[in-house]
């Protein structure tokens, strides 16, 4: 018998904090990029930022889709 590796609610949590990271380091490096438009610290600062948000959306969509999932396995257990 397979044993689970990770809980889904601690899936949940993990993908929460790095929301709140990626949330953070994006709010940083956003007005920095801002700030130096069309310098070499500002182009990197704008692809942090790129990044950052992107990792906040994927996170929230997994997080969204477990949740969901969660969601739907309440529904159709047993009363």
């Amino acid at each position: 018998m397979a044993t689970k590796f990770v809980s889904r609610q601690n899936v949940v949590v993990i993908l929460g904090a790095s929301m709140i990271a990626c949330l953070a380091l994006t709010i940083l490096t956003f007005p920095i990029a801002l700030v130096w438009i069309g310098q070499p610290l500002g182009n990197a600062a704008g692809i942090a930022a790129d990044a950052f948000a992107s990792g906040f959306s994927v996170a929230f969509f997994v997080a969204f889709a477990l949740a969901m999932a969660d969601q739907r396995s309440r529904n159709n257990g047993p009363p």
